[in-house]
């Protein structure tokens, strides 16, 4: 899953739904096992040097009106470091190995970067309807 995210933290495209609707169900999976000794750590893995975006996808013809979008997050996308996906085996055995794993981990740091200003964005948004949220109470 993958989610493109501007400078100022706003998201860039619709595909962060499914990555949501993953978190959400590890995070649930997470609770439901946790019983059993169970852990599930959910990987949020950063920019890596693969060919995802290369020879081997397949794009759509893209359409004019989107066409400065698109040319956008392809530059945004450029100036991302690209890091060696030959670590990634490194930290998936140390989540594997850890006594207690987390349930959230990034790999690179970037990610972190990101939600920090997502949610500080988040948060103020529901800090700036508080009022709404107190009629929703009667008060």
């Amino acid at each position: 899953m993958v989610e493109r995210v501007w400078a100022d933290g706003e998201s860039a495209e619709c595909l962060p739904a499914p990555k949501w609707g993953l978190e959400a169900f590890s995070e649930s999976l997470a609770q439901e096992v946790a019983g059993f000794g169970i852990k599930v750590t959910l990987v949020e893995p950063g920019a890596y040097g693969t060919d995802w975006g290369g020879s081997s996808a397949v794009w759509a013809e893209g359409q004019p009106p989107y066409q400065p979008v698109r040319e956008a997050m392809v530059a945004a996308a450029a100036e991302v470091p690209q890091h060696d996906p030959a670590h990634v085996g490194a930290a998936i055995l140390a989540v594997a190995d850890a006594a207690e794993p987390p349930l959230r981990v990034f790999f690179g740091s970037a990610p972190l970067d990101i939600a920090e200003q997502v949610y500080a964005s988040r948060l103020q948004t529901w800090r700036d309807g508080a009022d709404i949220s107190a009629l929703a109470e009667g008060r």
